[in-house]
């Protein structure tokens, strides 16, 4: 039976109006998250095999070679070790969390700190790219950082 003229529908019983919307990721946000799994994936691929060549070296070298096979091995492991957090990272970022955030907040300016010492070391490069990257990377975070969850008042009661 429908509702006489002028007069509202009944208002769905409480408890019936379907679960909360979840927050709109925005699009910046999934591209930075798409593409911190990708070069997080390359980098661990790139860990894996710098390993394997460290392990193999570190065999079958000679006594005076090893030396660098034994730090290729750690830097391989190194590598491999921020590239898992670089996926972790990326994951928590798809999905909002405000753990990815800060961890992509720190690791940016861990970035922005060595590609500065690297710049100042080898300046021949040109201009430091990687510097103004994550600069980006760090101011565009601050600013969407309310779809993290930062920066909100908690709810009464939590």
């Amino acid at each position: 039976m429908a509702a006489p003229a002028g007069t509202m529908p009944p208002m769905a019983p409480p408890g019936m109006y379907g679960a909360p919307m979840a927050p709109k990721r925005p699009i910046g946000v999934t591209i930075l998250a798409v593409l911190t799994i990708i070069f997080g994936l390359l980098g661990l691929l790139a860990g894996i095999l710098l390993v394997i060549v460290g392990a193999a070296g570190a065999t079958v070298l000679p006594a005076e070679y090893q030396a660098i096979a034994v730090i290729l091995l750690a830097l391989g492991a190194l590598l491999a070790i921020f590239s898992l957090l670089g996926i972790i990272a990326g994951v928590g970022l798809f999905r909002l969390r405000a753990w990815a955030w800060w961890l992509t907040i720190i690791v940016g300016i861990l970035n922005v700190v060595f590609n500065i010492g690297s710049y100042v070391v080898y300046p021949i490069g040109g201009f430091p790219y990687g510097i103004a990257l994550w600069i980006i990377i760090i101011i565009y975070l601050v600013v969407v950082r309310g779809h993290f969850g930062i920066g909100k008042p908690k709810p009464a009661g939590m």
